[in-house]
């Protein structure tokens, strides 16, 4: 009985995750939230998204958490001289009006020590904390490729 629960308590909150992160009433808009899948054993994976901001005030995404890892990163991937180089972030800017994508080679969410092995196709349950106080929970697919935009 406790596996069934703790089952429909995690559809749950994969179902509300996604509705709420597509919820057209809010200010804020994620779509195409992904990681990228990793060979068993990789202490750290990557995450991507586009956060939209429909409001009129400039936001900023300040804290990322998930009960999958041990610690999530925001970074922000820089050419320095023809060497790419990784430098964390303590807030990503989203302006009024505007998107930022979460790419490979840019902005990117460092998902370090996960829990268990991430498989194509799991979802994987990810809050986002805006500026303004607003929390998301988001529910990111581990994918192998890109997903179209």
């Amino acid at each position: 009985m406790k596996g069934l629960t703790g089952i429909l308590v995690l559809c749950v909150l994969i179902l509300s995750s996604t509705v709420f992160g597509q919820n057209q009433d809010s200010e804020i808009m994620i779509q195409h939230a992904w990681i990228r899948e990793a060979p068993p054993g990789m202490m750290s994976l990557a995450g991507y998204m586009t956060v939209q901001n429909k409001s009129k005030n400039d936001l900023s995404l300040i804290e990322v958490h998930s009960e999958y890892f041990g610690h999530v990163m925001i970074h922000r991937t820089i050419d320095e001289g023809g060497m790419a180089r990784m430098h964390h972030q303590d807030r990503v800017l989203v302006p009024a009006g505007q998107f930022v994508r979460f790419e490979p080679n840019g902005y990117h969410l460092m998902l370090m020590h996960p829990s268990r092995a991430l498989k194509k196709g799991d979802k994987v349950p990810v809050t986002l904390v805006f500026s303004n106080g607003y929390k998301m929970n988001i529910a990111f697919e581990v994918r192998t490729d890109m997903p179209a935009k």
